[in-house]
């Protein structure tokens, strides 16, 4: 089993500054600082439908049927993506110098290392990010910076084999960072940096120099698609506040908001379509919320107020949420 370096998280958080930009430079700074230094107290989660698996310390949790749980014990995880059909995880291990994406059942075992990113010199290793299934579960999508400046968008299968880069950069200030497949595998909706500040963009994966921006104004991020594929949701940077917006994903027009923190990431879909999670900072640490919603066509309106499922866990933000069957 490799030897993960928790704190190694810093240089990986580093390259993600340089893409993201300042805009979310101070969420980020409060994600390292706010994180419990031992022993957090698990509040009983409320019950969801599902799983939800989520980072806590450096290690995979999961919450279900009113259960918070570890599934990893040996640290240095980072953004766990279940499966479609529920049988694998994909995640990111941290390494001093590097990050791989590794395969491990439900459990947490069986641990298949996917990627080869670590070099020598260190220089010239690599960085994987945020992994997502295609909803077919037929290949996996990251971001990585093998052949960039910052990351781009990549694609291989379920075994690592078949790496090729789906994106490339139009400038060499270009970058991608979190993103989601549509319900029917057409299309990515991801965080990207054309300009100083990052918008939402739908990326056709054969067409990718068609992008086109879903977002405009002072800054969104982390896109998550109903699972009708109707509405995208994100999140928007307006003066000190994050505001959870959801905006027509074919016609664009103008957006909804739906909740709004002081500093929040990943607002993702249940399984079912009414209800969206999200983590939120409260009391100094970060913790997992979700609300209800209720869509009616191409209608769609927040129908509750944010309720917080975690109490003092102090879950990463940086590793977002995955909601699954």
């Amino acid at each position: 089993m490799p030897i993960r370096l928790t704190a190694s998280r810093c240089l990986a958080i580093g390259l993600l500054l340089a893409a993201i930009g300042v805009g979310l430079m101070s969420s980020l700074r409060l994600a390292l600082a706010a994180e419990p230094a031992a022993n957090p107290v698990l509040a009983e989660a409320a019950t969801t439908p599902g799983r939800i698996l989520f980072v806590h310390a450096g290690d995979i949790w999961s919450m279900a049927n009113g259960r918070v749980d570890a599934v990893t014990h040996d640290g240095g995880w980072e953004q766990p993506e279940a499966s479609p059909d529920g049988s694998r995880i994909v995640a990111v291990g941290m390494y001093a110098s590097a990050s791989e994406l590794f395969l491990l059942d439900p459990d947490g075992s069986n641990e298949r290392q996917l990627t080869r990113n670590r070099r020598t010199p260190a220089g010239d290793s690599n960085w994987a990010f945020r992994p997502k299934w295609a909803p077919d579960g037929s290949s996996i999508a990251f971001v990585t910076d093998r052949s960039s400046f910052y990351p781009m968008l990549w694609r291989m299968n379920p075994d690592g084999s078949g790496l090729r880069q789906i994106v490339f950069p139009n400038n060499g200030l270009d970058a991608i960072d979190s993103f989601n497949w549509s319900p029917d595998g057409r299309f990515i909706a991801a965080t990207r940096f054309l300009s100083a500040r990052s918008q939402v963009y739908v990326i056709d994966p054969a067409r990718p120099a068609g992008a086109r921006a879903l977002t405009s104004g002072d800054g969104a991020f982390d896109p998550s698609w109903s699972p009708d594929g109707t509405f995208v949701t994100y999140i928007a940077r307006e003066g000190n506040r994050n505001v959870i917006y959801a905006v027509d994903a074919q016609s664009g027009g103008r957006p909804v908001q739906l909740a709004d923190a002081e500093l929040a990431r990943s607002p993702v879909w249940s399984p079912l379509g009414n209800s969206i999670a999200y983590v939120g900072l409260v009391g100094g640490v970060f913790e997992i919320f979700s609300f209800n919603v209720t869509v009616s066509g191409s209608e769609i309106t927040a129908s509750s107020r944010p309720v917080a499922l975690t109490s003092r866990l102090g879950v990463d933000p940086i590793s977002g949420l995955s909601w699954s069957q």
